[in-house]
């Protein structure tokens, strides 16, 4: 199913860069292997938008959200 989602959405030519915001090891793994871009975050977050505004606070730049 990620992979499913990453490849849609990756295939959708809307986005620049896409990556996979986990706080689970597995899952980051699983994305890497089949080439996906992943980042870690935190365990304490109740939404994925917390999640990527972590992503964001953690990688500052030009984003168009």
């Amino acid at each position: 199913m990620l992979q499913h989602v990453y490849e849609r959405s990756k295939a959708s030519n809307l986005l620049d860069d896409l990556y996979i915001a986990t706080d689970d090891k597995n899952v980051k793994a699983t994305a890497e292997a089949f080439g996906a871009k992943a980042v870690m975050t935190g365990i304490h977050h109740q939404s994925g938008t917390d999640r990527i505004a972590e992503c964001i606070e953690n990688n500052p730049g030009d984003y168009n959200c």
